[in-house]
């Protein structure tokens, strides 16, 4: 019995066609899953025991999953590099943008052409500050952080109850709230506490 491939959708597949990913930039780990993803398809579609058939459309289910779970992870990780290293370009141009404005004339002119006499050698004091407030107490529970406690249920919280506790989206995959980190589960509605 010669099976078709048309009940399943290949999410790491389609994920990989959407995101225009280079299959030879993958990580080993991954690209030696997605063979084993396709040896397994393979066996699947020549399978003649419906048994063994049933059997391997579920695993193939939660392998497809697992890999674009990966792929995903993979892939914004790689792009949150790429976004540091340009923000740390940003921060540099911007630091040497941000010279004090005496510094800058002194820069254009020699020191050479300054005579002696013009020199200030009169210093000021340096300008008084506030002291900084008191750091809070370490006891202290953020409030966001005990609405997001207290909605968790079985060691998960839906996304929705997530979204109005902290005012708004909150981050993918992983999201921190206070002292909390939770992450979002594939194909799922919810996430779940990992610390």
């Amino acid at each position: 019995m010669e099976n078709q491939n048309d009940e399943m959708e290949i999410q790491h597949r389609l994920y990989i066609q959407d995101e225009e990913i280079n299959v030879s930039q993958l990580p080993n780990e991954i690209k030696q899953a997605m063979r084993s993803f396709n040896a397994k398809l393979k066996k699947y579609e020549e399978s003649e025991d419906e048994n063994e058939e049933n059997q391997l459309f579920y695993e193939l289910q939660q392998d497809d999953v697992a890999i674009a779970d990966d792929i995903l992870t993979w892939w914004e990780d790689e792009n949150s590099e790429d976004d540091e290293e340009v923000d740390e370009e940003e921060e540099e141009t911007v630091v040497k943008n941000q010279q004090p404005a005496q510094q800058k004339p002194n820069q254009q002119q020699q020191p050479a052409q300054q005579p002696a006499a013009q020199v200030n050698t009169q210093q000021t004091p340096p300008p008084e500050s506030t002291p900084p407030p008191p750091p809070a107490p370490v006891d202290k529970v953020d409030a966001t952080e005990q609405k997001v406690r207290d909605l968790i249920k079985n060691n998960i919280i839906s996304v929705s109850d997530l979204t109005n506790a902290i005012g708004g989206e909150p981050e993918y995959p992983e999201h921190q709230v206070g002292k909390i980190l939770l992450r979002k589960q594939y194909l799922k509605p919810f996430y779940e506490v990992q610390s």
